[in-house]
Order: structure tokens, then sequence, then C-alpha cells
């Protein structure tokens, strides 16, 4: 059994691919995979998606990125996760 649900339950978590030579696999192809195995609805991978701004290496760039995030919510009658 995969960890993904133990720790999408508990810790922060970021969908990613870090090697998509080897892996031959892209960041919508990850999304994908989670929601189909996992079940997750679209506002939980957008929930997803959101959370892993505030993991990025350039923290300036947070404030504007969820600036971003909660236009296209909006565009697309997601709601914003708490």
């Amino acid at each position: 059994e995969h960890h993904f649900r133990e720790f999408y339950e508990n810790v922060p978590i970021a969908i990613s691919t870090d090697d998509t030579g080897v892996f031959q696999t892209s960041l919508t192809e990850e999304y994908v995979h989670v929601a189909t195995h996992f079940a997750l609805p679209p506002s939980d991978l957008f929930a997803l998606s959101l959370e892993a701004v505030d993991f990025i290496f350039f923290p300036v760039a947070v404030p504007r990125l969820r600036e971003e995030w909660a236009a296209w919510a909006a565009e697309n009658n997601i709601p914003m996760p708490a």
C-alpha cells in the first residue's frame, strides 16, 4: 500500500517530478495518478497544488502565486482552502 494517504492526511506534501528523464512522467501525469488511485476530487488536487506554493525556494513569490491561485479558483468555481 502506498504511503500517500497517510502523508496526505497528516503532513504537508507536494506532488512533484524530480527526474522526468528517468521516470518518464510529467507533473500533470503525477496529479492524474494521485487523483485516480486515491479518488481525490478536483478541489483536493487544487488544495495540494496551492499548499506546494508555501514550500517553493523563492518565498518572495509566495504572495503573488497565492493571488494567481485565488484568481484561477474564482474563475473555475473552486473554493479556496482555509
